[in-house]
Order: C-alpha cells, then structure tokens, then sequence
C-alpha cells in the first residue's frame, strides 16, 4: 500500500459557525437569564424603595395636626388654581375693556 499524503484545506468560517452554533443555547440561555436577572433586581429594588417611603412608629397629635393642616391648605392651593383656570375675570385682557358692565333681564308678568 501506497501511502497517500492529503493535503486538506479547512474553511475557517466553517468552523467558526460550528463554534457558534455549538454554543447557541449556552448564548441563548446565557441572555434570557441575564434578562430575569435584571427585572428580579428592578423588582426587589422597587419593592425597597417603596417599603422607605411609608411613614413607620407611632405619629403624635401634633405632628397629626400639621399634617392635616398641610393637606388642607393643598386642597385650598388646588382649588385657587383650578378658579384660576376657570375665571372669565383672569381671562379677560384688562388693556381691551376698560370696565365692565353686567346686563340682566327680569321677566314679569
């Protein structure tokens, strides 16, 4: 027997899509975990944040009654602008009427 010397090329983008796809689910599943991972930490984040907003231990009279006094003059705050909003008075350019007449009509019979 003779003893054959081959001489065979290899194409290396050949081989690097077998790496690829060799690794495929390994990089597939490599993402999707990192994707979880990171909406587990936004989750737990969040939940932490929003545990450090809420008021804890006992709250005195006092401190109640600021509270509620705050509240109120932020009702009162709102409702000054929505009367802002809503006024023919703040709408009206005082430079383009000089004064201001009000007509009214009674019926009788």
């Amino acid at each position: 027997m003779y003893m054959q010397n081959e001489i065979r090329g290899i194409n290396i983008k050949k081989v690097l899509w077998k790496i690829i796809f060799g690794w495929k689910l390994m990089l597939v599943s490599g993402i999707v975990f990192a994707i979880l991972f990171a909406g587990y930490k936004y989750m737990s984040d969040s939940e932490t944040n929003n545990s450090k907003e809420t008021i804890t231990g006992q709250v005195s009279g006092a401190e109640l009654q600021k509270v509620n006094e705050l509240l109120a003059y932020y009702d009162r705050l709102n409702f000054y602008e929505d009367y802002y909003e809503n006024s023919l008075m703040f709408k009206m350019n005082p430079e383009k009427y000089q004064y201001l007449v009000l007509q009214y009509y009674v019926d009788s019979e």
